[in-house]
């Protein structure tokens, strides 16, 4: 798939169940998951372009404003707020019951797969060591609490870094905060890329990495959210040649 395929597909707003699935862990079109009907009754009042879904397609926009505005994050976006994998946070979730640091209906959601913002935002503080510490940066938070998650629970995640991060050599690598829009590769805070992409104002813009922009730098120019800054020709330099 082109660059401009790639790009005309994440900026079309309405989505296939398998682009859905891919960026967010859930399928917003399976009945028994609940996510459908949450979805419809908040549309009803809510959204703001006529109808939210149609047979096989989902308005992406309005379904991140239904996030927004019902405070969940669908499962993928919950365990990148931790750093880490889908898997590795299923079984933290699972470990934490188990060792009596949760309780499993605090777990619970009318919507498979999605879990409360407040919730996960805190759920570091379950670690009594983790309660009143001051983290320096999200990197910090992250490796601090797969350290006492390792610690406590003698469990290891698998953390879910940067690609641009990586690419870089850098140590420690920084944990990723997003998903490249065009590419689906992990983004951290520092190398990611606004596109405008004719989103609401309300929504977080979405990004690709630098990597991505690098590599593909013309085309992507016109939709740039910002002018970039010099960081992008000094890493231009520093980045392997390969990528």
């Amino acid at each position: 798939m082109t660059i401009e395929v790639q790009i005309e597909a994440a900026r079309n707003p309405w989505w296939e169940e398998e682009q859905m699935h891919g960026r967010f862990g859930v399928n917003p079109f399976d009945e028994a998951s609940g996510i459908p009907a949450q979805f419809k009754i908040w549309a009803a009042s809510y959204a703001r372009r006529g109808p939210v879904m149609k047979p096989g397609l989902i308005h992406r926009f309005e379904f991140e404003r239904f996030l927004q505005s019902r405070e969940v994050l669908p499962i993928r976006y919950a365990a990148l707020h931790l750093g880490i994998s889908v898997r590795s946070f299923q079984d933290l979730l699972a470990a934490m019951i188990s060792q009596d640091l949760l309780a499993e209906p605090e777990t619970w959601s009318p919507m498979m797969g999605m879990y409360s913002t407040p919730f996960i935002r805190s759920l570091y503080k379950r670690f009594g060591r983790l309660q009143h510490k001051v983290f320096s940066s999200h990197g910090g938070f992250v490796r601090s609490l797969h350290e006492e998650v390792h610690g406590v629970l003698g469990l290891a995640v698998t953390p879910v870094h940067c690609t641009t991060s990586k690419a870089l050599g850098e140590d420690p690598v920084e944990p990723a905060v997003d998903f490249d829009i065009l590419t689906d590769d992990p983004i951290g805070l520092e190398y990611q890329v606004w596109l405008d992409f004719k989103k609401p104002i309300s929504l977080r813009p979405d990004a690709c990495s630098t990597i991505t922009y690098l590599r593909h730098e013309r085309v992507l120019d016109p939709y740039l959210l910002a002018k970039r800054d010099g960081m992008v020709d000094e890493l231009r330099t520093k980045l392997p040649a390969q990528v």
